[in-house]
């Protein structure tokens, strides 16, 4: 099937939304841990488990035989079962009557969310010419960084009005729409369509991959550092506003536009032009889609540092 230029505009339009809702369900809690553990009268401890282990847990593991799935399935019918389920077990968060029914919520969350990310790479990987892969994935992976932006000045504005509750109902329900639109307005893009594998080629096992995959050293390294920065970057994700309102003693509003509005601007800054980069100096050295990333963390450090250690007496006035 030939895909014209504007539904894959389209498609990645959507993909790049769905993605949005994604991040937002799974930071909002980020916003709203200050009033969840006050109602619920929870130690930092369990909230830390409520957003960390809870969730990661089955959304790193599910995400392996869902990926595996969409490699065999139609992605599209995946990835809209997976929202439509993300989206009903954030708006039942709204009605969590105790910390552990949070808990077995958030679970469910982390399941449909597994379901996610694979088919949305697959299916924009396979949109896309490798000349244009880096560019389409900077417009997908911006989500993340829109997403935490709805999740933290969004949410930060409905619970200081309407409370926690209605804000996990406010940002879930639009997902269920968004299910209905991925299922019957996006079409499933032909495998490998601009690379040389075919569809008719054997795929190998769940098993054999991983064994290739161990064999590269690259790979290896390649996942052992992204599996550390974003250990430290969730970390601080879900901990920064938090820190903010203890000791800079910033609203919650006020943490939420701070650390939302400022992670936005800076993570779409460098998205974009870390990807123009990467088209570019790749044309003749492919290793620049490892040293770019490599040296934006190296940048990222220090100012990570003198972030956590500023003055706690420091005020700020949004």
């Amino acid at each position: 099937m030939t895909v014209s230029n504007n539904h894959r505009h389209y498609a990645l339009a959507i993909l790049t939304v769905t993605y949005v809702f994604n991040f937002v369900d799974r930071q909002l809690l980020a916003i709203l841990l200050e009033p969840i553990k006050t109602e619920f009268g929870a130690s930092d401890s369990a909230m830390g488990l409520l957003y960390g282990l809870a969730f990661s847990l089955f959304y790193a593991t599910l995400a392996i035989p869902v990926a595996r799935f969409a490699d065999k399935s139609n992605r599209r019918n995946i990835l809209a079962v997976a929202a439509g389920l993300w989206s009903i077990m954030t708006v039942a968060c709204g009605f969590a009557a105790s910390f552990w029914q949070m808990v077995g919520l958030r679970i469910g969350v982390a399941v449909g969310e597994a379901g996610g990310v694979p088919p949305s790479q697959s299916m924009v990987n396979d949109l896309y010419p490798p000349e244009q892969r880096a560019r389409a994935m900077a417009v997908f992976s911006s989500a993340t960084f829109i997403g935490t932006l709805i999740a933290m000045v969004g949410g930060a504005y409905i619970a200081q009005k309407y409370g926690w509750r209605m804000t996990f109902i406010v940002v879930g329900a639009p997902g269920i729409v968004l299910a209905f639109i991925i299922r019957f307005t996006i079409s499933e893009p032909k495998r490998g369509a601009f690379d040389s594998t075919s569809d008719g080629q054997k795929q190998q096992g769940l098993v054999e991959v991983f064994q290739e995959m161990w064999r590269s050293p690259a790979l290896r390294y390649l996942i052992l550092g992204c599996a550390s920065a974003g250990l430290g970057g969730y970390a601080l994700g879900y901990w920064a506003p938090a820190f903010m309102m203890r000791v800079h003693g910033l609203s919650l509003i006020q943490a939420g536009v701070m650390i939302g509005g400022l992670g936005a601007i800076s993570g779409l800054t460098g998205s974009f032009f870390g990807a123009w980069l990467c088209d570019r100096f790749a044309k003749e050295n492919r290793n620049w889609l490892l040293f770019i990333p490599a040296i934006s963390l190296i940048i990222s450090l220090p100012l990570l540092i003198t972030f956590l250690m500023f003055p706690e007496q420091s005020t700020f006035s949004i």
